[in-house]
């Protein structure tokens, strides 16, 4: 007599499609966390490409630095406003004198 048997642990359609969902919806959550950490690299170059461009350009301030020509007219720490343009960044500093007139500090800002 033939009989003939059911295989055991074969998947139906059903629940191969039921699988391949879960499977993709998992990936795309994954995924999306994933882009979701990682910074955005061109806002974050520029942005620490500006703060490399002000610290250089408060050393460079700081080396002028002399009480006997910080009062000249090209001095770039004389008290008031004053720019400079950096490749694509804009470099503005304020210059304003202390209460009791001997010291200065800088104002700094840069826009890119």
């Amino acid at each position: 007599m033939l009989r003939i048997q059911k295989k055991k642990g074969a998947a139906s359609m059903i629940e191969v499609i039921i699988s391949a969902i879960i499977f993709i919806i998992a990936t795309y959550g994954i995924l999306t966390t994933i882009s979701m950490m990682r910074p955005q690299s061109g806002e974050s170059a520029r942005k620490l490409a500006a703060a490399y461009i002000g610290k250089q350009m408060l050393d460079d301030l700081r080396g002028k630095v002399d009480g006997r020509t910080w009062d000249s007219v090209n001095s770039d720490l004389t008290v008031g406003n004053h720019n400079r343009t950096i490749g694509n960044y804009f470099v503005a500093w304020t210059v304003v004198n202390t209460s009791g007139g001997n010291l200065r500090y800088v104002n700094m800002t840069i826009d890119y």
